[in-house]
């Protein structure tokens, strides 16, 4: 039997049921359990699924750009030290993903091979979405600089 209110203690981010079956087994951490217990499922969808925390994977969207990829993040990160513009987040990957991927570059060829992949990864930095270049800019009315953000 699984208690689904008795975790008042652990983050409200975290998905949690005691269970009271002896039967079940437990696993110390996320890892373990979604590597053993899980291992058909994503270890990073299947760890995001667990803590609700964003993994850093990127994940293709068809919406960007006519096809590009989304990094799983809360907040816009800052653009690259090379001054290009920051990625595309999105900390909402759709139900239908099943594979996650460690750059934006595997992400386009496994996801979006049939396209120039330079402009896939392009698209991954740049969407049609893009929040913003997350750069400054002056703002003569009000005396003040604001950044290129939503």
């Amino acid at each position: 039997a699984i208690d689904q209110d008795d975790c008042s203690s652990v983050s409200a981010t975290v998905k949690c049921g005691r269970t009271s079956d002896p039967s079940v087994r437990l696993y110390a951490t996320v890892e373990e359990c979604c590597a053993n217990a899980l291992s058909w499922v994503d270890k990073s969808l299947c760890k995001k699924e667990t803590t609700g925390f964003p993994t850093g994977s990127w994940f293709p969207m068809e919406t960007i750009s006519s096809g590009g990829c989304a990094k799983d993040c809360i907040a816009v990160e800052p653009p690259s030290p090379n001054g290009g513009p920051a990625a595309y987040c999105n900390n909402d990957i759709p139900d239908s993903i099943e594979k996650v991927f460690d750059s934006p570059e595997t992400c386009c060829a496994a996801a979006f091979g049939f396209m120039n992949q330079a402009r896939c990864v392009q698209n991954s930095f740049a969407g049609e979405k893009s929040p913003g270049s997350h750069r400054y800019r002056a703002d003569e009315s009000n005396d003040r600089c604001v950044q290129d953000c939503d």
